[in-house]
């Protein structure tokens, strides 16, 4: 970020920040530059296995101002209190229940009541008991969505451009 700032060429760059809790212990104003990442042509995907553990290092606005700001965030493999928080994050939805009421032989009195509700999106037990091959994936300005993870070397023209994970072989 701050290397675009200083010598700025108007080139779109995308930051993959992988393990970002870990990377975070030393990103001291990193949430604040977030916030000028669009102005500067540049956009962040991040992938979280914690969710808690980013808020503990770096308080909960930080946090939130990041997977906020970020395009991507990569949620997976989260403990059961980063799944409470992660469903939290992911927000709610609005059901309406509709229920009527006919009476009469011509049917002549009909009654209908409405009845809004919130529910969430996607609730902490099924995230928590995500299979360890799927994720939840937020793009920005879309709803979150579970999908598969596919690691970057089964991708066919990625695995010729980028090192074998040393950790995963």
């Amino acid at each position: 970020i701050q290397s675009v700032k200083a010598y700025p060429t108007g080139r779109r760059v995308h930051g993959i920040l992988d393990e970002f809790t870990t990377f975070s212990r030393g990103a001291g104003s990193f949430h604040s530059e977030m916030l000028t990442l669009r102005g500067l042509g540049l956009s962040a995907e991040i992938y979280l296995q914690t969710i808690n553990g980013l808020i503990d290092v770096i308080g909960e606005r930080p946090a939130t101002t990041i997977i906020d700001q970020s395009d991507i965030v990569q949620m997976s493999g989260l403990s059961h209190e980063d799944s409470k928080t992660a469903s939290e994050m992911i927000g709610t939805k609005t059901i309406r229940r509709v229920s009527g009421n006919v009476q009469g032989a011509r049917f002549e009195d009909v009654s209908l009541n409405f009845q809004d509700y919130e529910v969430d999106i996607l609730k902490p037990q099924k995230i928590a008991s995500l299979p360890r091959d799927q994720q939840i994936v937020k793009v920005r300005g879309l709803r979150p969505e579970i999908s598969l993870k596919v690691p970057y070397w089964d991708v066919e023209g990625l695995k010729e451009l980028i090192d074998i994970n040393p950790l995963e072989g």
